[in-house]
Parts: structure tokens; sequence; C-alpha cells
């Protein structure tokens, strides 16, 4: 019965049974029976053989139901159990609370999503598709611009790290790994929001990084990482005082003012 059920899914099942693409119980069923075309497969034959077993009455108003894989129908929609029918769940990565948070910025997120499958195109990962012969960091000019240098040991990004945690008065000791960067942000800290900031502002870095990266690839525009310094302020603060209102994220601004004077 569970595959004769599986065939109404099908896109072509009103064909199958010979019913309109908007049929209804009430089109289908009448005072004579069932309206269905004569079974032309197993499964067919064992969905009319269910259904002339069910006493359905007649005077009652069709309702639409979802359809739900674990259990009978509902009638209301959920996203997340859609979403769970048409997409395999994968293993939960230990760093989904470090790119998806309450506050997060989106465009922000993902690229700190895609850097932490180590999905940038970097220029080591253009050569190594054969896009390019030199995969010198952009940024340096020095070594290979794989993830990890360009965004935590590259010369320009360890100085834009060594400011901004700074500024939020932390110890830095620099990052020699993605994986050190992710436990560094899984940290704990004791004082209100200070841990929410934490994760802005590495994206925020992370994001105006690889945005430098391309205006120097692309334009050939340079900003000196000074120049990189106000920007990466000005966006920082914009995002702590746009979240200022929220009882949950309030004080973060307090938090980046607080180094000001380092």
């Amino acid at each position: 019965m569970e595959t004769a059920h599986q065939d109404l899914n099908r896109p072509d099942a009103h064909q199958v049974y010979g019913l309109p693409l908007d049929a209804t119980v009430s089109k289908a069923l009448t005072r004579n029976g069932w309206i269905f075309r004569g079974a032309r497969s197993d499964n067919a034959e064992s969905l009319m053989c269910y259904l002339t077993g069910k006493e359905l009455k007649l005077d009652v108003k069709d309702v639409y139901l979802w359809a739900n894989s674990n259990g009978d129908p509902q009638d209301r929609f959920s996203f997340a159990d859609t979403w769970k029918v048409c997409k395999t769940p994968a293993p939960e990565v230990p760093w989904h609370k470090q790119v998806w948070f309450p506050g997060s910025i989106p465009k922000y997120s993902f690229m700190m999503w895609l850097a932490c499958l180590d999905r940038m195109p970097t220029m080591s990962r253009l050569r190594n598709w054969g896009l390019v012969e030199d995969d010198t960091c952009i940024l340096c000019e020095i070594y290979n611009e794989t993830r990890d240098h360009l965004f935590l040991r590259c010369p320009y990004s360890y100085d834009l790290w060594r400011w901004c945690i700074s500024r939020m008065q932390l110890h830095f000791m620099g990052f020699s790994t993605w994986d050190r960067l992710i436990l560094w942000l899984q940290a704990p800290c004791s004082e209100g929001n200070l841990s929410t900031l934490k994760l802005l502002v590495a994206q925020a870095v992370i994001y105006t990084l690889w945005h430098e990266r391309n205006a120097r690839l692309f334009t050939g525009k340079r900003t000196p990482v000074e120049g990189l310094y106000h920007l990466l302020d000005r966006r920082i603060r914009n995002t702590c005082l746009a979240r200022d209102k929220s009882p949950k994220l309030r004080g973060m601004l307090e938090y980046w003012f607080r180094g000001l004077s380092n």
C-alpha cells in the first residue's frame, strides 16, 4: 500500500488515474463510486481496492492536508519538514554556531560558511584547477595564497586581526590554522555579548579581506591596512548600533568602543 501512495505523488499521477490536474476528492468520488480509469498496474489496483473499502461522506467539504513522511498528514505547512523531505540531512558540523547565529549579517555568514568549507577560489585552488600559473598571495605578494594564509597568516591579515582583537581588549597570539580560529571563536566570554561581538568581528574581517583581495585582483586598487582599519571600524560600529535595540544583543558597541584608548 505504501508504494501505491507514492504513485499519487508522481507529477503525472492525475493522468495515470484519469483525473483532472486540479481534481479533488469530491470530483473523483460520486454516489456510484470512484471514477478512476481502469487499473493498469498492480499499484493502481492496490490503491483502488484500498479506497473502495473506505467509507467517505459525500456531503463533507474537501480539506487540503500537507503530506508528512514521518506521520499523518498535517493541516499546517512547515518549511523545516519540507526542507528535510527535499534534502537529505547531512551530519552536523562543529562550527555551525560560529557561522549562523542571532544578529549575524547574511552576506558575512555566507562568506564565513564558504571559508569554513575551504571553498573560496583562492589562487592556490585556481592553480590546482589549471586556471592560473602563479598562486602568489594577492595581499602580501610573497607566499602562496591558501585559505589559511590569506585570512590568517598573511602579514596584511595579521595586522588587521591584531588591531580588531586589541579593540575588544582580548589577548591575541595569532591564528596559525583555521581550526585555531574556530576554537578561539568557540571559547566563551564572561562578559555579556562579547562572544557575539567576537563572531561579528571575525566574519567582518573575513569579508573585508576577501573584498580587498578581489579589489586588487580585478581593479588594481590597493588599500593600505590603515585604511582597512577605518573601513572595518565603520562596518562594525554600524552593525553594533543597528542591533543595540535588541535586549539580547545590546551592549556590543560599548565593548567595541572601550578599546579606543589602546
